[in-house]
């Protein structure tokens, strides 16, 4: 769930990137540059972020909490750093695709977050084997469902087959969310972005 919240940073690259977002997204769309170049710049920027923010947290449950993480250490800081991937590029794509304020696109994103976590068990165990009794393929197209299964798979299995495989998966969700973003972002066009920077 801590991966996921990258997302608000997703939505912060968004915003910073829309001309009728913010007087950053008015300036941006002025300047002469690439829009998959400034999107990937920005992106980068907001996983550094989330990734830092959760190694304070790893920092913290290991040496405040005392909660073991055992010789997977390297694993588990892999699973963390796709995790934000895939929670910042969610968010991009969220903030891309929403159309209203930035309020309407945290909601959206706060929605999306909680209802993901619910389904991989994060609130109440057994809700995932229910859910993936009743509908197998729910267990791949989660995000949050990825993220829990992967750290189980370090636990659990011998092999990294099945880790592996969550990770792949959640590499796929990021570029879907990433070309998803870039798709609808580059369709946006303004009539006037001078009138733009002088409403702001």
């Amino acid at each position: 769930m801590a991966s996921l919240s990258g997302a608000f940073w997703g939505i912060r690259v968004t915003n910073d990137t829309q001309a009728d977002q913010s007087i950053q997204g008015a300036r941006v769309n002025l300047a002469p540059i690439h829009k998959m170049k400034l999107l990937g710049c920005d992106l980068l920027v907001a996983l550094l972020i989330q990734f830092a923010e959760l190694l304070i947290l790893l920092v913290y449950m290991r040496f405040a909490l005392n909660v073991a993480f055992g010789s997977q250490l390297g694993y588990i800081l892999l699973t963390c750093l796709v995790g934000s991937l895939v929670g910042v590029s969610m968010g991009i794509f969220i903030g891309a695709l929403v159309k209203g304020s930035e309020g309407v696109k945290t909601g959206v994103v706060i929605g999306a977050t909680l209802t993901m976590s619910f389904f991989s068990g994060l609130n109440y165990p057994n809700v995932k084997y229910m859910v993936a009794k009743a509908f197998p393929p729910s267990t791949w197209i989660n995000p949050a469902s990825l993220i829990t299964d992967a750290l189980y798979a370090l636990y659990y299995y011998d092999t990294y087959s099945r880790f592996s495989l969550n990770i792949g998966l959640l590499f796929a969700f990021s570029l879907v969310f990433i070309l998803g973003a870039y798709l609808v972002l580059r369709r946006n066009q303004y009539a006037s972005i001078p009138s733009l920077l002088q409403d702001n």
